[in-house]
């Protein structure tokens, strides 16, 4: 996994960035479907639906827009939309022949907006801190090492123990598509992870019991969580979670 990290802190940086590979590695000899599978690191049989994840940037893109309220950033987007979805969609062209438009496919001009586009989002409506590879690749090894031992564990109720596994391979997905989603979609399922166990923490006894475990789960989800964050909010959810292991094991 390697990445830029500027401007993937919002979705028209991850799309410019994207579009940008997609761009420098094309050539008329490979396939529409083979570039996009050598840009997402997948095989060509995955490739369609890695590409309609990307297509999911363009409405994220018109929402930041929208939330940030600039008349000249939306022209720009009601302008080259269509262009920036040209290479996701294909419309014009068979994805899986040759030869292909190769690096026309992507016009420069509408990947220079884009940019302009980046640059403003990451000012105005930033998702929130970039890591950069290592630290996203350490962040990784720790859950899939979680989830093994979860797995292979009698540590909870079967019903809960399912919920966390669930939730843990949520935010290790989000993690594997982080130049996709984002530091959005990683805090939102790190968040839905703790609020989970916040929830069957406070209202069930048999999950109590556990705190010791509750404890590893909530560290090592809470640092997947903070690395994204920055400043006083996060000590504060930080510390709250962490009260979850000292909640009394009774009823």
């Amino acid at each position: 996994m390697s990445f830029q990290m500027a401007r993937l802190d919002n979705p028209a940086g991850r799309l410019h960035a994207l579009l940008t590979e997609y761009r420098a590695t094309a050539t008329d000899q490979r396939s529409i479907r083979a570039t996009w599978a050598h840009v997402l690191g997948v095989s060509e049989d995955e490739a369609a639906v890695a590409v309609i994840e990307v297509g999911g940037l363009i409405p994220a893109i018109e929402s930041a827009v929208a939330r940030a309220g600039d008349e000249a950033q939306q022209e720009v987007l009601s302008y080259y939309r269509l262009h920036w979805a040209t290479p996701i969609t294909t419309p014009d062209y068979p994805t899986g022949q040759t030869p292909s438009p190769g690096k026309a496919l992507v016009d420069v001009g509408a990947l220079t907006a884009l940019g302009g586009l980046s640059s403003f989002l990451s000012s105005v409506a930033s998702e929130g801190v970039v890591p950069d590879a290592e630290q996203i690749q350490s962040l990784r090894d720790k859950l899939s090492h979680l989830i093994k031992e979860l797995a292979g564990a009698d540590t909870f109720p079967s019903q809960f123990q399912r919920l966390l596994l669930d939730r843990l391979h949520s935010v290790l997905w989000a993690l594997d598509h982080f130049r996709i989603g984002g530091p959005e979609a990683t805090t939102a399922a790190a968040e839905r992870l703790l609020g989970s166990i916040q929830l069957a923490a406070a209202t069930t006894p048999e999950v109590r019991q556990h705190r010791a475990a509750i404890a590893r789960v909530v560290e090592t989800v809470g640092a997947v969580w903070a690395i994204f964050k920055a400043g006083p909010t996060v000590r504060n959810a930080l510390e709250a979670w962490s009260t979850l292991s000292e909640l009394p094991s009774g009823p």
